[in-house]
């Protein structure tokens, strides 16, 4: 929690910071609305009401962990969609990695505390406290996760025994059905993938456009 500022007024999201050492974290300016960011908080009752009323007096920033498990999505009871995704030990690391710099980060920009997407977690106010978090044993299920660009649920490949699409996006024994959104990505990218998306519309556009002369 800052002195002063209001989140929707600083940190860009073209903003990005390199070179903290682990190669699967990016670090991205970010605003998260309020409402998004009370779920996020590890706190509850009076500290998160304090922390929720002096909101306009914090900044943000966001850590991209490229993931390196697996998911799936199937039929679940009921005929529900169940997703299922696992959360590495090695992804685990880049997690504390990402919350301990960024931390440390925020307190030698001048922050009073920072608040962790770790549950059950407090305040961090000192470059100990902040250090500590890397080194700490935390479980898969105590972190706060957000997946705003979810990939790979009608993944790109060559056959259909792997993917839901060849390379020019048409579904596999399905004639006329294109995909061209963010699941067609094969794997996670670690980065925003908004220009691959918009790459691949284009793309899938041209073979649409090829095929119906």
């Amino acid at each position: 929690m800052a002195d002063a500022g209001t989140p929707w007024q600083g940190i860009p999201q073209g903003y990005h910071v390199t070179g903290l050492g682990d190669p699967l974290v990016t670090f991205e300016g970010v605003v998260v609305p309020p409402q998004f960011a009370a779920a996020a908080l590890p706190f509850h009752g009076a500290l998160l009401t304090e922390w929720m009323n002096a909101w306009a007096r914090t900044e943000q920033f966001g850590a991209m962990v490229r993931d390196t498990g697996t998911g799936s999505v199937s039929r679940g009871p009921g005929g529900r969609t169940l997703v299922r995704d696992s959360v590495t030990p090695r992804v685990r690391e880049a997690l504390r990695h990402a919350c301990a710099k960024l931390a440390e980060l925020f307190l030698l920009g001048g922050a009073q505390e920072v608040a962790l997407p770790i549950a059950g977690s407090a305040p961090v106010r000192t470059l100990a406290q902040a250090r500590a978090v890397a080194e700490t044993s935390i479980g898969p299920r105590s972190f706060r996760l957000l997946g705003p660009h979810p990939l790979g649920t009608a993944r790109m490949g060559a056959d259909a025994r792997t993917a839901v699409v060849d390379f020019e996006h048409r579904v596999f024994g399905t004639r006329g059905l294109y995909v061209a959104d963010g699941s067609v990505v094969p794997t996670s990218l670690g980065v925003n993938p908004q220009v691959t998306i918009m790459a691949f519309a284009l793309r899938a556009a041209e073979a649409i456009a090829a095929e119906l002369g």
